[in-house]
């Protein structure tokens, strides 16, 4: 598991549905190397410098460790919940809906239809 990383300013970047967007610490978004890679990629390109008037450009991917993927509560209450009622223990429970999240994480990167939602919320939580 890797947080994408500005190694200039400090900050740990993230992209939700094409948007970049960094913070202090790596509390929201969190990938598999392949997706890091596609933020760092995506971070860097001519199109970031285009729409938004600037690119990263000394990023890393920095390895963390899957303990810390920060989990949204309500998937605590459903998935969590589910796999530990289902018999699987607990600690199994945990790495498996941290992964779960990794995975979900991954899957917002780009700009489908499928996460305009899960965009909306973003943008609006940010207000």
């Amino acid at each position: 598991m890797y947080a994408v990383k500005d190694l200039d300013s400090g900050l740990y970047l993230s992209e939700v549905a094409g948007c970049i967007f960094d913070r202090k610490r790596y509390e929201n978004y969190v990938y598999e190397k392949k997706q890091a890679n596609q933020v760092m990629q995506d971070a860097k390109s001519k199109s970031q410098s285009t729409d938004f008037g600037f690119t990263y450009k000394n990023l890393a991917g920095v390895p963390v460790e899957l303990y810390t993927v920060p989990i949204i509560k309500r998937s605590i209450d459903i998935t969590w919940s589910n796999k530990v009622k289902q018999g699987m223990p607990f600690k199994e429970a945990v790495i498996g809906c941290a992964l779960e999240h990794v995975r979900l994480f991954g899957s917002t990167i780009k700009n489908y239809k499928e996460i305009s939602r899960h965009n909306f919320h973003f943008v609006t939580s940010q207000l």
